[in-house]
């Protein structure tokens, strides 16, 4: 009996003996990548890098790298928090039609890792016609605006859309146009100028729906563009969505007589500050819609180059 005890014990522990050892937990990354950068202007382009880790390693920071392929030295740049699943920073004061290089470096509680290297062209300089922004599908809109394949959305605040992370990164895509336009002083029509921000994407396109504005002799009261902020309005005290305002393609005018209504448009339509069929006919003309045409939130005095519109931005 002590014998065969004695046997089984023997055999269960050479059984032990031969069980292959508890894999160890994975550790490092999962994945360091960085991506074609998406080339938000001329001289603009946003670096991406999609990073993740196994359990027990956290990261720390985040910066990218980029030169010129021809440079010796690399210009050292901080990533935003994490958006749109990926870590990215907005670059600015590239050449034209320049190769450069790129990659990221990730410090955990760890180590420190780099990604691979990666090559990308910027485009031959170019300005904007009038019509270049006239497209048929709101995809094709975004493309446009944003750069490579923006899906149509309305975007959160922390959650934007490349290269418009806070007010400093969105700014760098508006600048300044002058406009004419008919001022009423006096019970005269005067015809003065006016200046405001504007995608430069936009600008030549605002330019040209202004002048014929001006020829219909339309008086401008006042005008409100570019501002980064999120939407605003009776219903919607709170919200995080991002105001088409703060990506520079919303322009509101006479905001005073065209205001913001519930399901009606309650304007004094015989104010000479109501906006006519004809003035929206022209923003249609050129790309833009109207919120004075949206179902329940009518905004008469916005207009949008976006037309996904639900609410009013």
């Amino acid at each position: 009996m002590k014998k065969r005890v004695l046997a089984i014990l023997l055999a269960t522990a050479m059984c032990f003996c031969a069980m292959p050892a508890a894999r160890a937990a994975k550790s490092g990354p999962k994945k360091i990548q960085v991506y074609t950068p998406v080339m938000t202007d001329n001289k603009m382009a946003v670096l991406k890098a999609n990073i993740s880790f196994y359990k027990g390693e956290r990261i720390k920071n985040v910066y990218f790298y980029y030169k010129k392929a021809n440079a010796k030295k690399y210009t050292k740049v901080k990533s935003n928090p994490k958006s749109l699943g990926r870590y990215m920073k907005q670059v600015t004061g590239l050449s034209y039609n320049t190769e450069y290089v790129y990659y990221v470096k990730v410090t955990t509680n760890k180590k420190t890792y780099k990604s691979k290297k990666l090559k990308f062209t910027t485009p031959k300089r170019r300005v904007w016609s009038a019509t270049d922004p006239i497209f048929d599908t709101v995809e094709e809109k975004y493309a446009y605006l944003f750069g490579g394949t923006t899906t149509p959305k309305t975007y959160k605040l922390g959650n934007p859309p490349p290269g418009y992370y806070l007010d400093k990164e969105a700014r760098k895509h508006v600048i300044s146009v002058t406009v004419p336009v008919w001022r009423i002083k006096n019970k005269k029509y005067i015809s003065d100028t006016w200046t405001f921000k504007i995608n430069r994407k936009l600008a030549n396109n605002v330019k040209a729906i202004f002048s014929e504005i001006y020829d219909l002799r339309f008086p401008i009261a006042d005008i409100t563009t570019y501002k980064f902020r999120a939407i605003g309005g009776p219903g919607l005290a709170g919200s995080r969505s991002i105001s088409k305002h703060s990506f520079g393609c919303a322009i509101d005018i006479n905001r005073r007589v065209n205001g913001y209504y519930i399901g009606y448009d309650g304007r004094d339509k015989t104010s000479p500050y109501c906006l006519t069929d004809e003035v929206v006919d022209v923003f249609k003309k050129y790309g833009w819609v109207w919120d004075g045409d949206a179902p329940k939130y009518v905004d008469t005095m916005h207009f949008q180059y976006l037309n996904d519109i639900t609410v009013t931005p």
